[in-house]
């Protein structure tokens, strides 16, 4: 009996390390027939629609090198074709060059755990830094990010030049990607890197001596964001409640303004509207535009300590 289960265990084990992910299995497959043993899947997202999956490609001599395929399971061949597959690869190849040169730039000057990509058909750059950003610190370190990059694109032209920073979660630092980043995740990043995105910053960089990120350009994740305002939406309301010896209904969404900037990192501030709760504003839940005033609060990253401030 016990071999018999060790057979099935081991048989099952088999199949799946056979057939794997469709999208992985069929796209190595068609790339082996155009291009024998030049490339392999490194991983696979399945987007939201499940309509197709969003295939990160390596190439075996170059580890640095890598690409994007978008794969259709219910198309012929996963809806690939050569001749497009060859365009991906080209642009892939032109733009493995300047980000190369750029990653260069920052390990130089001592920027650890960050990965590169550049568009030079839109002059455009992105950044990943796997990094925790809630310090003093970090602003230095995103000055310096700004100010090298721009004196990359000014030296190679690239004038105006769209520049967009995505700091990571530094606990997955090495799970994607190599060194350098494939261009098409510039205008689509995938559910893993929504996951793991902690902030985002852009500047434009028409001014290589401005050296600064776009106003309010900086902000912290969807994911985070919401996270964290739920916590101190919870609080702001609690504190109401107990100081105002009375039932306020405190805006979620509406209204509500949020500061997270360069010189506070430590800490974001919320600023909430609220309105007397009545059977209205329950059945709404909303203060539908009429306040009795805001309410503001300050969360601080390191300890998760909440400062509440009445107005």
């Amino acid at each position: 009996m016990r071999n018999t289960v060790f057979y099935l265990l081991a048989l099952s084990f088999f199949i799946f390390a056979c057939g794997g992910d469709p999208a992985s299995s069929g796209t190595e497959a068609i790339l082996d027939g155009w291009f024998p043993q030049q490339f392999k899947v490194e991983t696979v997202d399945h987007q939201e629609s499940d309509t197709f999956s969003l295939v990160v490609v390596q190439s075996k001599a170059d580890p640095t090198l890598t690409f994007t395929l978008d794969y259709f399971p219910q198309k012929k061949d996963g809806g690939l074709d050569k001749k497009t597959v060859e365009a991906v690869i080209a642009a892939a190849k032109l733009n493995a060059k300047p980000a190369q040169s750029l990653l260069s730039v920052l390990k130089k000057n001592g920027i650890e755990n960050a990965l590169v990509g550049t568009n030079l058909q839109k002059d455009e750059v992105l950044i990943q830094l796997y990094v925790e950003p809630f310090n003093s610190a970090f602003n230095g370190k995103m000055k310096q990010i700004q100010k090298l990059t721009s004196e990359w694109a000014a030296q190679r032209k690239m004038v105006p030049c769209k520049f967009t920073l995505l700091i990571m979660d530094p606990k997955v630092w090495g799970q994607k990607f190599t060194g350098l980043i494939d261009a098409r995740f510039f205008d689509r990043k995938d559910t893993w890197t929504n996951q793991n995105t902690i902030a985002e910053a852009s500047a434009d960089l028409a001014d290589p001596g401005s050296a600064e990120f776009l106003p309010g350009s900086l902000r912290l994740s969807d994911n985070r964001e919401l996270e964290i305002r739920q916590k101190v939406h919870d609080e702001v309301s609690d504190f109401l409640r107990t100081s105002q010896k009375a039932d306020f209904h405190v805006e979620l969404s509406a209204m509500v303004n949020s500061v997270w900037d360069l010189r506070n990192m430590d800490k974001i501030r919320y600023d909430f509207p609220y309105c007397q709760k009545t059977e209205e504003t329950e059945q709404n839940n909303s203060c539908m535009g009429q306040f009795d005033g805001r309410i503001s609060c300050e969360y601080f990253f390191s300890t998760g300590e909440m400062e509440v401030d009445i107005r």
